[in-house]
C-alpha cells in the first residue's frame, strides 16, 4: 500500500495542473507543482500541514462547504 500512495503523489505532484489532495483534517497529502505555483506557497512545507493553518482568511462558509464535501455531498463552486 505504502508504494501506491507513493507512485500516487509523485503523479500528483508532478501534473501540470492544481491539484491538491487533504485527509478528513483538511491537512495536505499531496500537492501539484502548479498548486503550489499559483496559491504562492514556495519554500513552505505543506504536507502535512492544514489548509486552514496555511489559509487563515478562510471563512467559515468555505470551512462548511470543505466539512460537507468531506461527508461525502458534491458542490459547485
Amino acid at each position: 500500500m505504502s508504494s501506491l500512495i507513493d507512485n500516487l503523489t509523485n503523479i500528483i505532484s508532478a501534473t501540470p495542473t492544481a491539484i491538491a489532495v487533504v485527509d478528513t483534517k483538511m491537512c495536505y497529502i499531496a500537492a501539484s507543482q502548479k498548486w503550489v505555483d499559483d496559491y504562492g506557497l514556495h519554500g513552505k512545507k505543506i504536507l502535512g500541514r492544514s489548509h486552514y493553518e496555511l489559509f487563515p482568511e478562510i471563512g467559515e462558509e468555505w470551512k462548511a462547504i470543505h466539512a460537507d464535501c468531506l461527508r461525502g455531498n458534491a458542490h459547485k463552486n
